[in-house]
C-alpha cells in the first residue's frame, strides 16, 4: 500500500543550512521546549529533526504528538500516518501498530489507518483488529465484582489491544495473560511510591494517573499524567533499582500488575518487548531530568 502524501505540508520546504543542528539535537531541543510548556517552540525543533532525518519515524512522532497537543487533529493524524508507515517498513511492527490505535482514536473512521492496522495484525498472525466495543466491555468483565476470579481469556484479550503486548505469541500469551493479575486503586491512592523497591509493572486499564516527584521540602513537580492504556513501573524494574517516580490515582483506576519474576522471564524470552520497554523508559528519565532541572 502506497504511504500517504499528507504529512509532506508538515515537513520545511527549505534545505537545512549546513550549521544546522543534528537530528538528536534538534529532538533534545524539542523534548526540553516540550517540557517548559513551549508547544510551537517545540513544534518547530521537531520539524527541524524530522528535516533532517526524513526516514526517523521517531522524528515524525514527535511532530504528530505536539500536534495532537495543539488541536491540529488532521496534521496529527497524517504524522501519525506517515511514521507509522516508516516504523512498518523498518521492521517496527509493534510500533506501528500502536500508532494506528492512536490514529483510530482521534478518527475511528480513518479508512487508510484500518486497513494498515489489519494488515500489520495479519502478518504477526494476530486477529484482525476488534470492534470498537471491545476493550471497555472487558474492562467492565474484569472489574465485575461477581467475578470469580481473574479470567485468563479476558487478559489475553486486553493484552492483545495493547501494542506493546500484541506482538506475542499465542502460548506466551497466554502464560503472561495468567501472571497479570487485575486490581483497582481509588482515587487518590498512592500506587508507587519514589524510592521503594520495584515490584511490579502496571498496564493502565481505565482511569487516570498523576505522576510526580516530591522534593525534600514537601513541594512535588508534576510530570505528564498516565491515560488509559499507558504502562507504568518499567523504568525501576529494567534498571534493578528503585522507583523512580510516584504514581497517584486521579480518578477510580482498573489495572493490569504484573510481579517482577513473571516481568523477568517476559523480558527474557521478549528481546523486542525489553528494547521497547527501555526506549519508553529513556524517554522518561530525559522529561524527568529536564523537569528537575528546570528554574522553581
Amino acid at each position: 500500500m502506497p504511504a500517504s502524501n499528507a504529512s509532506a505540508s508538515l515537513l520545511p520546504s527549505s534545505e537545512p543550512s549546513p550549521d544546522s543542528a543534528s537530528p538528536r539535537e534538534a529532538r533534545n531541543r524539542g523534548t526540553e521546549l516540550l517540557v517548559s510548556g513551549d508547544l510551537h517552540g517545540a513544534l518547530a525543533a521537531f520539524l527541524e529533526a524530522a528535516t533532517l532525518a526524513p526516514e526517523e519515524p521517531s522524528c515524525r512522532q514527535k511532530v504528530a504528538e505536539v500536534l495532537q497537543r495543539l488541536g491540529r487533529t488532521r496534521e496529527a493524524i497524517a504524522g501519525y500516518e506517515a511514521a507509522a508507515r516508516l516504523w512498518d517498513q523498518q521492521g517496527w511492527l509493534l510500533r506501528a501498530i500502536g500508532l494506528c490505535k492512536v490514529i483510530l482514536q482521534l478518527d475511528p473512521a480513518h479508512s487508510r489507518t484500518r486497513a494498515l492496522l489489519a494488515d500489520l495484525r495479519a502478518r504477526r498472525g494476530l486477529p484482525p483488529p476488534d470492534s470498537e466495543s471491545g476493550m471497555p466491555h472487558e474492562a467492565r468483565a474484569l472489574a465485575t465484582p461477581s467475578a470469580p476470579g481473574p479470567r485468563p481469556d479476558v487478559v489475553a484479550h486486553l493484552l492483545r489491544g495493547s501494542p506493546l503486548f500484541a506482538r506475542l505469541e499465542p502460548p506466551l500469551l497466554r502464560l503472561v495473560s495468567e501472571a497479570f493479575q487485575p486490581c483497582t486503586a481509588d482515587a487518590g491512592e498512592q500506587i508507587l511510591t519514589r524510592g521503594q523497591p520495584a515490584q511490579a509493572l502496571y498496564l493502565l486499564l481505565r482511569g487516570r494517573c498523576t505522576v510526580f516527584h516530591q522534593h525534600v521540602d514537601g513541594h512535588e513537580t508534576a510530570y505528564p499524567d498516565l491515560a488509559e492504556g499507558d504502562v507504568f513501573g518499567e523504568v525501576a524494574l529494567l534498571r534493578s533499582k528503585l522507583v523512580t517516580a510516584s504514581v497517584r490515582a486521579a480518578t477510580a483506576c482498573l489495572l493490569l500488575k504484573l510481579d517482577r519474576a513473571a516481568f523477568e522471564q517476559l523480558v527474557a524470552a521478549e528481546p523486542e518487548l525489553r528494547q521497547e520497554l527501555q526506549r519508553m523508559g529513556a524517554e522518561r528519565l530525559c522529561r524527568t531530568a529536564l523537569l528537575l532541572t528546570r528554574p522553581r
